[in-house]
């Protein structure tokens, strides 16, 4: 039993990574991102939910669609990592005013602002912003467009850790032995001692 649990506290010490994913949304399967982003705050004002981005390439897949959606407004955040590039491709575009696309900081700094038309098919920009809060915009207009937006985030580098040397190991190895056989030793005294 205790050498089961050494076993297993070990085990969780030396193989314990955490493991997150970068986002794909698509708003043909989950719904508007506006609806899913959509909260009120403390005071019951219309505010929006950050959705917390990871390293990689985080994925969006919606449309706008004029009169009854005409922008979609996509707020993120990221915790750790820097935000490198995006990437907007556009396919089925009726436009009959300019629509726009603005990515700016929570707190107001622009770091993309410009306006697609009927002949845009893909927008890439490199940036290296982050962490922290932003707000994606697309649309404004009179304007239908199906897009894929690409989020490239650059997941931190994680610290190195030692690796232990043989003598090491074999040193905790022995110590398992010890107190393995001080547990046995303990037990069999204490049985001998009952009887």
């Amino acid at each position: 039993m205790y050498r089961l649990m050494l076993v297993a506290a070990a085990s969780a010490v030396f193989f314990a990574t955490p493991v997150t994913a970068a986002v794909t949304y698509d708003e043909s399967v989950s719904g508007d991102i506006d609806v899913f982003t959509a909260a009120t705050d403390p005071l019951g004002q219309p505010t929006r939910t950050l959705i917390e981005l990871s390293g990689g390439a985080n994925v969006f897949t919606g449309s706008i669609n004029s009169p009854t959606d005409p922008a979609d407004v996509l707020p993120f955040n990221i915790s750790a990592g820097t935000l490198t590039g995006l990437t907007i491709t556009f396919s089925n575009i009726l436009i009959a005013s300019p629509a726009y696309l603005n990515l700016s900081t929570l707190t107001g700094e622009v770091l993309f602002d410009g306006e697609f038309n009927a002949g845009t098919t893909t927008i890439t920009r490199t940036l290296n912003a982050g962490p922290g809060g932003f707000s994606f915009l697309i649309g404004g207009g009179v304007n239908v467009a199906d897009y894929q937006l690409t989020l490239n985030v650059s997941a931190p580098t994680p610290p190195t850790t030692a690796v232990p040397e043989p003598a090491t190991w074999a040193m905790m190895i022995g110590g398992f032995g010890l107190v393995g056989g001080a547990m046995r030793r303990r037990r069999l005294t204490s049985s001998v001692t009952c009887a």
